[in-house]
């Protein structure tokens, strides 16, 4: 059809796809100086889908754990070795956001709207697992996850308004508890 939908984040920082020519494509594409941010994803027909249990639970433990296990997984490109991974990721991602923050710099909405997709992701995925290990208390309680990053996503719009360095205390303990509340979740799921 000689066209893309391009996903990305428009001028009012809003996650939102995009159709362009591939003209268009192809002219944005040759220049750009870093092609490092730059995915391509097609639509395998031919491939069938389904859930695994036992592979899921795995990484649902490797993420609590931060633990590097990349080179298992064939669909996985292996993280570099001083990579974040997990939930230290999280963590990661709040100390460069702080020292960005005290340099007068705005809270990157990015790795926010990453926090909060990952939690609705992972909020499906506890729902096929629930289904599965008939828990049915799972999916409910990991709602309250999900919520709560919401709450932070709409705290550091905020923060990018006001400009109150005092708020970062508050959103870093917000993402603390979130993550150890997760950790709870998760890792009852992981000893049923």
């Amino acid at each position: 059809e000689d066209k893309f939908y391009v996903l990305g984040y428009d001028e009012n920082v809003h996650y939102s796809a995009t159709e362009v020519s591939f003209n268009e494509f192809e002219n944005a594409f040759n220049n750009v100086s870093t092609l490092q941010y730059t995915i391509f994803f097609t639509h395998a027909k031919y491939y069938k889908c389904k859930f695994d249990q036992e592979l899921n639970l795995r990484l649902i433990n490797d993420y609590i754990e931060s633990k590097n296990t990349s080179f298992m997984y064939p669909f996985i490109t292996e993280s570099r070795r001083d990579s974040k991974l997990g939930q230290n990721a999280v963590i990661a991602m709040l100390e460069y956001s702080k020292n960005a923050f005290n340099n007068g710099e705005k809270l990157n909405i990015r790795f926010f709207d990453t926090y909060l997709e990952h939690k609705n992701l992972m909020k499906m995925r506890l729902k096929l697992l629930s289904e599965q290990l008939s828990y049915s208390n799972l999916y409910d309680e990991y709602e309250y996850i999900y919520d709560e990053a919401t709450a932070i996503k709409n705290l550091v719009i905020k923060m990018n308004i006001t400009k109150n360095i005092s708020d970062f205390d508050k959103l870093y303990k917000l993402v603390c508890e979130n993550l150890d509340k997760e950790k709870e979740i998760l890792g009852n799921l992981l000893h049923i």
